[in-house]
């Protein structure tokens, strides 16, 4: 049983963590149709509260939320790039 339990923990904080992307993802794109720079992204990113322990950034040394925004902004111009084509 104990490994039935940690098997659905890990998968409910999977399904967590992908929630929490598409949100992110979906607040990036969101902000870039609207115009708005990464910084201004950026700074008005805040992690939604259903997601209690969840950071912009795990990791302070990566900046907060501008990197993961950069990227997201990036991938989303690819897209529309691969779209036009």
């Amino acid at each position: 049983m104990t490994v039935l339990r940690r098997t659905v923990e890990v998968s409910k904080s999977l399904d967590d963590t992908w929630a929490f992307l598409a949100d992110f993802a979906a607040f990036a794109e969101k902000e870039m149709k609207a115009g708005k720079t990464v910084d201004q992204a950026a700074k008005e990113f805040k992690v939604d509260a259903k997601y209690k322990g969840y950071v912009a950034s795990a990791n302070p040394q990566f900046g907060g939320p501008k990197p993961n925004m950069q990227i997201a902004f990036d991938e989303l111009k690819k897209a529309e790039l691969k779209k036009t084509k």
